[in-house]
């Protein structure tokens, strides 16, 4: 059985129709401006780019695999820039330490379920 975490943060990895509702249920600002599904966009493919290549076979898959750990848990080289992933949850009003959380449970889940 997941948390309800993990389960919001695949809802909103698999199904971009689902993220509304899962930043609404956490209170975040209306996320209908054109802005705001940009940097929904770009979290989402954060997120779904880190999930698909924690088993990573090909250098290219490893190579993406590393920047999406990077982009997720790593200090960004410019924390102005828009697109950080602390940024990105900021504007979506999402806890980046939660998202953190709930992507290190996943990457435990599939390291122990080969």
């Amino acid at each position: 059985m997941t948390s309800p975490a993990i389960d919001g943060l695949m809802l909103l990895i698999q199904d971009p129709t689902t993220g509304y509702e899962f930043e609404r249920i956490r209170g975040a600002p209306n996320l209908n401006t054109p802005e705001r599904k940009f940097v929904r966009a770009v979290l989402k493919d954060g997120l779904t780019t880190f999930t698909e290549n924690l088993k990573a076979r090909t250098n290219k898959q490893i190579l993406l695999g590393m920047e999406a750990r990077e982009w997720i848990f790593g200090e960004p080289d410019n924390p102005k820039w828009p697109f950080t992933f602390e940024n990105c949850c900021e504007t979506l009003g999402i806890d980046p330490g939660a998202i953190r959380r709930d992507c290190r449970k996943i990457q435990e889940r599939k390291k122990n379920n080969p």
